[in-house]
């Protein structure tokens, strides 16, 4: 938990450092705030066997995004909360998993074409995890206590590789669509998503 801590702090120093030193040229209000509410599929590397890879529905992401000051590079934040469950079974270990944690990437606008110009991302996923209710399943498909583990509680760390595409609808409000991999630096969760966003221009 201290780890996780250490991490949010450095990432929220470098946010509030990026507010401040907004491009030359561009409105003192550069920060945009909003929310994305996609799927995802993930697998857990799970210590006491495999696991199975699961469609789930994240139903919290918190987004900050702003420009960085030189360059044309923006950065990207989120906030996310989700909780699944994994079906065991005799050769996978079913679990209920609760995750919280940080996203941030540094994104590149690439032109595509005349009117599409999306964002290119790589950037850092900071967790924890938490893993209780932990079995296997039995030949005749029965829980038994020898095939119990105990509960876990991780913190993990993930590359990201992202890419958005943005359509403004006015001066303020724009909405977007986000496609995701993150992969474990390690043991953790390995998951991608796909998302859609509202964002607002304060």
């Amino acid at each position: 938990m201290n780890r996780l801590l250490l991490v949010g702090l450095f990432l929220s120093s470098l946010v509030a450092g990026a507010v401040h030193a907004a491009p030359i040229g561009l409105p003192e209000n550069t920060g945009r705030i909003g929310f994305a509410w996609g799927g995802e599929r993930l697998t857990v590397d799970d210590p006491d066997g495999d696991t199975k890879t699961k469609g789930t529905i994240r139903p919290f992401t918190l987004v900050y995004s702003d420009w960085l000051p030189r360059g044309g590079w923006r950065y990207w934040g989120e906030f996310y909360y989700q909780r699944t469950t994994l079906e065991a079974s005799q050769t996978e270990v079913g679990q209920d998993v609760r995750q919280i944690g940080a996203r941030f990437s540094v994104q590149k606008s690439v032109r595509l074409a005349a009117k599409f110009a999306p964002w290119f991302g790589l950037g850092l996923d900071v967790s924890q995890a938490r893993y209780t209710d932990r079995h296997k399943l039995d030949l005749g498909g029965f829980r038994v206590p020898a095939l119990e583990f105990g509960d876990r509680t991780k913190v993990h760390v993930n590359a990201l590789v992202n890419v958005i595409a943005e359509w403004k609808l006015n001066r303020r409000w724009a909405v977007g669509a986000k496609l995701e991999h993150s992969q474990p630096l390690g043991d953790g969760i390995r998951s991608t998503n796909a998302s859609a966003l509202v964002m607002f221009r304060f």
